[in-house]
């Protein structure tokens, strides 16, 4: 039997995540990688504005 491809959609705290699967044992949402994605956004935007603290 063939893997039926699926799409669906999620929202996280107003940030929409789009998951594309072909629905094997292959297939994986890694949270930790979003989660550092979305750190190093706000990291990059936090220091080119000159807020380095101290």
């Amino acid at each position: 039997m063939a893997d039926k491809p699926f799409k669906g959609k999620m929202n996280v705290r107003g940030t929409e995540i789009t998951v594309l699967s072909v629905g094997n044992e292959d297939d994986f949402i890694s949270l930790t990688d979003i989660a550092l994605y979305f750190i190093a956004i706000v990291w990059k935007s936090y220091h080119a504005v000159g807020n380095f603290g101290g």
